[in-house]
C-alpha cells in the first residue's frame, strides 16, 4: 500500500468535517444562494478584497488560448441505453479500489487531447490518471484524501453541467485544529490542490439542481456536427435533456515521480 507524505489511504475523516458535510448535504437551495460562508465566484468577483482567498498567479488570456488550442474533443457514439446509468469511469492509470494503490508497470495512455490541455494550463503535473464522476442531483462524494499516488504534483478537478459543493479541509499546523472552505464549483470552474492542499480532506455534499448552463444541458444532441448535410441520423438524440441535471466531475492526477 502506498503512502505519500505520512498519511494512509485508510485513515478515517476527522470528525470536525462529518457534520460540516451533513450541513451542506441537506442545505435547501435558497438557503444555499443567501449562505455568505459559501465561497461562490459569481457573488464574490473581487477576489482580491475577500478574506478567504489569496491571489498565487493569473493566467494571461494568450496563455490560456495556446492551451484550449490544444483540446480538440471527439465523438464516440454509444448505442447501449444503460450507459446513462454511469456512476463513474477512469482515464489511463486504472486504480486498485480494493488494494487502494495503483498496479507496477505500464498502464493504458491518458487521452492525449486532455494531457495537453491540463498540461499546457499545468505545466508542473503530468496527467497520468483521471476519475470521471457522473453526478445527478442526491448524489454525494465522501469525505476523502488523495494519496495514492506516489507523487505529491497537484490534482486537477474540472467541473461541467450543474453546480456543485465542493469542501476542502486541512489541518492547521499551529493549532492542529481542521480549518475548511467551502466552494460552490459551477460549469467550467478548475480546481488545483497544490502544495499543503494537495493532501486535504475533500467531499462533495450536494449538487444543485437544475443548474447546468443553457447551452450544455442539450448536449451532445445539439452538437451533432452537420447531420442534416451529411444525411446522417443523429446518434446522440437520444441523449438530449440529459446533461440538463447533471454534474461531470474530471479529476486528473500524476500517479508517479
Amino acid at each position: 500500500m502506498s503512502i505519500i507524505g505520512g498519511f494512509s489511504p485508510t485513515t478515517k475523516p476527522p470528525d470536525s468535517l462529518v457534520p460540516i458535510h451533513k450541513f451542506y448535504q441537506k442545505l435547501p437551495g435558497h438557503a444555499l444562494a443567501n449562505d455568505t460562508d459559501v465561497l461562490d465566484f459569481n457573488r464574490v468577483p473581487d477576489y482580491a478584497h475577500n478574506a478567504k482567498l489569496v491571489l498565487i498567479r493569473e493566467m494571461d488570456r494568450c496563455h490560456l488560448a495556446d492551451a484550449f488550442a490544444w483540446f480538440k474533443g471527439s465523438h464516440r457514439v454509444v448505442d447501449d441505453p444503460e450507459i446513462k446509468d454511469l456512476r463513474w469511469m477512469t482515464l489511463g492509470g486504472q486504480y486498485d479500489w480494493n488494494q487502494k494503490a495503483y498496479p507496477e508497470g505500464a498502464h493504458p495512455d491518458f487521452p492525449a487531447d486532455i494531457y495537453k490541455l491540463i498540461h499546457g494550463l499545468f505545466p508542473e503535473i503530468r496527467p497520468e490518471a483521471a476519475i470521471v464522476n457522473f453526478y445527478s442531483p442526491g448524489d454525494t462524494l465522501s469525505i476523502h484524501r488523495d494519496v495514492s499516488e506516489t507523487s505529491d504534483a497537484g490534482l486537477v478537478s474540472i467541473s461541467l453541467g450543474c453546480d456543485g459543493l465542493f469542501i476542502a479541509g486541512l489541518e492547521d499546523q499551529s493549532t492542529g485544529q481542521i480549518k475548511h472552505v467551502v466552494i460552490r464549483l459551477r460549469s467550467g470552474d478548475a480546481v488545483l490542490m497544490s502544495g499543503l492542499s494537495r493532501f486535504a480532506w475533500h467531499s462533495v455534499p450536494q449538487i444543485v439542481a437544475n443548474t447546468c448552463p443553457p447551452w450544455l444541458s442539450e448536449w451532445p444532441a445539439d452538437t451533432f456536427p452537420l447531420a442534416e448535410e451529411a444525411n446522417t441520423s443523429n446518434h446522440f438524440e437520444a441523449w438530449r435533456g440529459w446533461m440538463a441535471n447533471k454534474r461531470i466531475n474530471v479529476n486528473i492526477r500524476q500517479m508517479r515521480d
